[in-house]
């Protein structure tokens, strides 16, 4: 009877283990989505003339903050990240905010190319 009560304990503490850390991990990545949402949103309305660069870079600043604390947590999600907020902060806002004489054209064309495909990347590996 030791040995069953044993053997059922061991089983049930496995089990809510993996509860633990499986819905630990879903938090993440429903965080990480709704923060890694929150800053694009934030982005395209730079891009498409419906916001100041100026005031949105600390909003985005503190969402990419918070992705960047859970970016580990999901498998692969962090190089893509990276290479996302390097278009992103390089290239992209830049091209808005008047400290880059870059090309406004050539910023909007990266945001729907290389960045949408980069974002929808992410969000595939956030499902």
């Amino acid at each position: 009877m030791n040995t069953f009560f044993h053997s059922s304990t061991v089983v049930r503490l496995a089990m809510a283990a993996t509860l633990l850390f499986s819905s630990q991990a879903w938090a993440d990545k429903l965080s990480i989505k709704a923060n890694l949402g929150a800053a694009r949103e934030r982005v395209v309305a730079i891009v498409n003339g419906q916001g100041d660069a100026a005031k949105l870079k600390p909003e985005i600043s503190e969402l990419s903050a918070k992705v960047d604390a859970e970016a580990d947590s999901v498998p692969g999600l962090k190089p893509v990240w990276e290479q996302f907020k390097a278009n992103r902060d390089g290239k992209i806002i830049p091209a808005f905010d008047g400290s880059n004489a870059a090309d406004k054209e050539a910023a909007k064309a990266l945001a729907m190319g290389e960045q949408k495909q980069l974002y929808e990347k992410m969000m595939s590996l956030l499902n």
